[in-house]
């Protein structure tokens, strides 16, 4: 072989069926670009929206309708994937429309096969093939190629005879699990994850903002006397701590409050009061340099109530604004099974509190393009169970957004469920209201809540008796897999779960199912059934497994039983 001659070459060369014929008009890189791409996105031509008589804008709106034949998803995926179609071809000086099935060919062979680590046996000759692609995305880039062709009015290459046997064998050699898939998060991990978030240490800044919260709630004190409050203005006695406030106004009286030592208010002011021992200044809300929070500073944390946890009133730890977010997020997003994307697009209007939990109304969906809608059920815990109350994490939820608002959120249209929040635990509002969380934030959270659990730090099973890499393991559609997989362990029905999820397909729901041992249950079963039809004789079952386990007594010789006797003589 010439050593100017390129794989390219070599399966050109191999063809043996003749090449396509040459279109009228080629396409060329750069117009098949111009022409289907929009802001990456593969998108009908502009031909398909004109219309005799119409305006600039009623044209453009027509054109974004015939775009959204395709979900937005779809539309970037095979946009990316077209772009990368053309890039390979003008490097390689083809024609990228109509594509050829050998350029095609050697496109996917350079994609999806890592060729550096293919190699030929030496016993048969043949070659041993080594995927760098999975079969998945292998079938969504002949997908988008073949819907190219579609817009631009050709025949789909993915119809051609050698196209086709390509892809069989493709089929027969990529694995057809995708590597990236997540684990599940299920009832047990989340546990693990609700108690680390309850457990988790909280700085001094959240602990000030906490005690001056609570005793505004205890005393009704403003920003402006909070700010004056002196170590010598509290007195402890027996129950209760007595807070002496300067006067809320010029001539006013100074005003005495009993606040209860055992409630939030006085809990927390004697941990506060223990913490900044030491640190110079006498004013009760300071820093470690002493100097005391100012009146504006005050006015902005009293403007953000925050809500505890369940159970943690009068505990140390006490919930931020984060933190009750967080909490109504990953119980609500676990029980409701939602796709990231829904869990952005919930508004507060499209939910609605009954008593027996929360009714949720999903719109529109990846299984319901055309917006048909379905309702999912976030329940409330039974009465007087220890486990986390989904409900009541969105009651809490609701009550901070309320407070940070001034109304109810519910009475208004639009407003996003799961808001962004600040790195100083502000809720981030514009023009009075809040700022919703992206999908890909709401999967940030719960790579963060993960993570802090530990739980990162194990593998965990993820599909077709695949491993999560240490770091990776987890996502939001750990939510949703996590559900199916504990639906599945508490022998629910693939019905039943479907009509939470919203699967249309029962073998799609099956991929979701990824318990630690895929064969413990079929393993363990066999077992018993084995041991039901050979019971064992023995006086002692244990002890006679148990010497099995421990096999032969290399000490006694050969022929000589344990017991000395010899063996095959009479007794």
């Amino acid at each position: 072989m010439d050593q100017h001659t390129t794989s390219f070459d070599v399966v050109r060369s191999l063809s043996l069926s003749p090449a396509p014929p040459v279109a009228a008009a080629e396409w060329t890189c750069q117009t098949v670009a111009a022409t289907f791409l929009r802001r990456g996105e593969l998108v009908p031509p502009a031909e398909w929206s004109m219309m005799p008589g119409a305006t600039l804008r009623e044209i453009e709106v027509a054109g974004e309708l015939v775009a959204a034949s395709r979900a937005q998803a779809t539309r970037k995926a095979y946009g990316r994937h077209v772009m990368q179609w053309l890039e390979w071809a003008r490097e390689h000086e083809i024609c990228p429309l109509p594509a050829a099935p050998g350029d095609l060919q050697l496109f996917l062979v350079e994609r999806a096969i890592d060729l550096d680590q293919s190699e030929r046996e030496g016993g048969t000759g043949r070659v041993r093939v080594h995927g760098r692609l999975v079969m998945g995305t292998v079938t969504q880039v002949m997908a988008a190629i073949s819907r190219l062709h579609g817009l631009a009015g050709l025949p789909s290459p993915a119809k051609d005879p050698r196209v086709m046997e390509f892809m069989s064998g493709m089929r027969r050699t990529l694995v057809q699990a995708p590597r990236g898939a997540k684990a599940a998060l299920t009832w047990d991990l989340l546990t693990e994850v609700l108690d680390a978030q309850r457990e988790a240490p909280m700085t001094d800044s959240q602990l000030r903002a906490r005690v001056a919260q609570e005793l505004c709630a205890a005393t009704g004190a403003s920003a402006g006397q909070l700010a004056r409050l002196l170590c010598s203005d509290l007195t402890f006695e027996t129950d209760v701590v007595v807070v002496v406030l300067a006067p809320a106004r010029r001539g006013w009286p100074r005003t005495r409050h009993e606040v209860d030592l055992h409630g939030p208010a006085g809990t927390l002011l004697c941990r506060w009061l223990r913490t900044m021992k030491g640190w110079p200044g006498t004013a009760v809300l300071r820093d470690r340099e002493g100097n005391a929070l100012t009146r504006q500073g005050l006015h902005k944390i009293l403007v953000v109530r925050r809500a505890p946890l369940e159970g943690d009133l009068a505990a140390d730890r006490v919930a931020s604004l984060a933190d009750v977010r967080d909490r109504a997020l990953l119980l609500s997003g676990w029980m409701s099974a939602l796709r990231r994307s829904n869990m952005a697009a919930l508004t507060w209007d499209e939910l609605m509190r009954t008593s027996s939990g929360w009714v949720l109304y999903v719109a529109r969906s990846k299984t319901d393009q055309e917006g048909r809608g379905r309702t999912v059920v976030v329940p409330s815990a039974p009465p007087g169970s220890a486990i986390a109350d989904p409900a009541g994490a969105i009651d809490d939820w609701l009550s901070v957004v309320t407070m940070t608002m001034g109304s109810d959120p519910r009475r208004l249209l639009g407003v996003p469920v799961f808001v962004r929040i600040d790195r100083h635990g502000h809720m981030r509002l514009v023009d009075g209201r809040p700022v919703g969380l992206s999908g890909g934030a709401i999967s940030e959270i719960v790579k963060r809540r993960v993570r802090a659990a530990g739980l990162e730090d194990r593998t965990h099973p993820t599909r077709a008796g695949l491993w999560s890499h240490p770091g990776r393991g987890f996502s939001a559609h750990s939510l949703r897999a996590g559900f199916v997989t504990e639906g599945f362990k508490r022998k629910l029905t693939a019905n039943e779960i479907s009509a939470v999820t919203g699967h249309t397909s029962m073998r799609t729901l099956a991929d979701y199912d990824r318990p630690e041992s895929p064969g413990l249950i079929a393993a363990t079963a066999m077992l018993g059934a084995l041991s039901d039809a050979q019971p064992d004789t023995s006086s002692s079952p244990a002890a006679a497994r148990a010497t099995r386990r421990q096999g032969p007594d290399w000490k006694t010789p050969v022929g000589v039983a344990a017991d000395g006797s010899v063996a095959g003589a009479p007794r």
